[in-house]
């Protein structure tokens, strides 16, 4: 917002010590801000960084994990950007239809057919915007 004398960096501390369970109370006190000033930077953050969530692309290599998660969800998949070895998002569910939803809705193409099918998909690759799935960790090669 062009009309507010605070630099992103003070709105992106603010929003990562809230989120992390700090207190707008204590927050107010440390930068001597108000409660009403730190609310309107903690919404400014988080929608910038939901934004940033919508736009997402498929990883080139994708690795995808799957385990026991809770009595009521029972699991989870796990996909993680092997290139970058970060966590990519996590997805309530372990079978084909329980995720068919949720890869349908992401930015980018995944062309695994087996990954929808129930048969695995390791040690091919695919031409598209992701050219391997990965099983329990496994790293493939990019061609």
């Amino acid at each position: 917002m062009p009309w507010q004398r605070s630099s992103e960096a003070l709105k992106k501390q603010v929003y990562r010590q809230h989120t992390h369970g700090i207190s707008r109370k204590s927050l107010g006190r440390n930068f001597r801000k108000s409660d009403s000033t730190l609310a309107r930077y903690y919404d400014h953050m988080y929608e910038v960084e939901n934004r940033k969530l919508l736009t997402l692309q498929i990883p080139r290599v994708l690795g995808i994990d799957e385990h026991f998660f809770s009595r009521q969800t029972r699991f989870a998949t796990t996909l993680c950007d092997l290139k970058r070895r970060r966590v990519f998002d996590v997805a309530p569910g372990q079978s084909n239809a329980s995720l068919a939803p949720y890869l349908s809705e992401l930015k980018g193409s995944l062309d695994c057919p087996e990954l929808l099918s129930g048969s695995p998909c390791r040690g091919r690759s695919f031409p598209c915007g992701a050219p391997g799935a990965a099983s329990s960790h496994e790293n493939l090669p990019h061609d």
